[in-house]
């Protein structure tokens, strides 16, 4: 099985403080691969990391075959990470946001986008909402609702049910896991999930 995700050596500082050092790991498609730790041990940094957020001080990334490293903006394509503390709307609609990633990334993924109207209804959101004026748990189900529509070929969920209300959480597990439309999607994605 080819990875789609492969580190080496991963390091990673913020400020004075060491936070990743020497993390390997590797994810092949229809894998998943959960992070458990402390807080502060750095879950949140290396999903920044593996999302191309966040450039490692040292080691390799590649993801989907491409050197996440020195090309990150290639590399970006084949990753969505969905995180309620990186989704911010600039005065777009839940609809426009939508459109706006929809159209945007659409076509790198392992599989056709979602279409917005499909992603909305089965996320059940209110497309006229500002993005806004969501609540955090709100937040999260767009982060989800991103991630999952694009369906790029390295999903990275960071805490991604902390602030669902159980019949969302519910939702949500039923459309990364068990929906029979997306049993062949799941052979093809690779999912990296922190703090479940």
């Amino acid at each position: 099985m080819t990875p789609i995700v492969v580190g080496r050596g991963l390091a990673c500082r913020r400020g004075a403080h060491t936070v990743l050092r020497g993390v390997d790991l590797s994810v092949g498609a229809g894998q998943c691969l959960a992070l458990c730790g402390a807080n502060g041990s750095g879950r949140t940094t290396l999903l920044e990391v593996l999302s191309t957020l966040r450039a490692p001080g040292a080691g390799t990334l590649e993801i989907n075959g491409i050197d996440a490293v020195r090309s990150p903006r290639r590399a970006r394509v084949h990753v969505a990470l969905a995180s309620a503390d990186v989704t911010r709307g600039d005065g777009l609609t839940v609809r426009e946001y939508l459109r706006i990633v929809h159209d945007a990334r659409g076509g790198a993924g392992a599989a056709p986008a979602l279409e917005v109207a499909g992603a909305l209804e089965r996320a059940r959101l209110r497309g006229e909402v500002p993005v806004d004026q969501l609540s955090r748990g709100q937040l999260a189900q767009l982060a989800l609702t991103t991630a999952l529509m694009v369906r790029p070929p390295l999903v990275l969920l960071d805490d991604p049910f902390a602030s669902l209300d159980p019949e969302a959480r519910t939702r949500f597990i039923d459309w990364i896991v068990r929906s029979e439309e997306h049993t062949s999607e799941l052979q093809s994605l690779a999912y990296l999930v922190c703090r479940l």
